[in-house]
């Protein structure tokens, strides 16, 4: 078990948390969940077709993946969160059609 990478993904997420939390520019806010997404949406299917591919013998690829399926899975919540009304408002508009 490499604890390395899985403090480093704990502290990836925990800064990005803050930085959620505390900014006040939403600009920026949607921007990094945005960006943040798209990262993680390409890291996390490489590291785990690598750590296949090395026939499981590199765990730090499995940490990877672990630390950055956590990040996206906190993204996607605020990603949510700060679409919501949009979102809504697209379900609705797909009811009344």
């Amino acid at each position: 078990m490499n604890v390395k990478a899985m403090i480093a993904g704990i502290i990836l997420t925990v800064v990005l948390t803050f930085f959620l939390l505390f900014n006040r520019d939403m600009k920026k806010k949607r921007l990094v969940v945005s960006l943040t997404l798209l990262v993680t949406a390409i890291i996390m299917p490489v590291s785990a077709l690598i750590y296949h591919v090395t026939g499981h013998e590199s765990h730090i690829w499995l940490h990877i993946h672990g630390a950055f399926g956590f990040m996206f899975v906190i993204a996607s919540s605020f990603h949510i969160v700060y679409n919501w009304k949009t979102l809504k408002n697209y379900i609705v508009s797909k009811d009344k059609k």
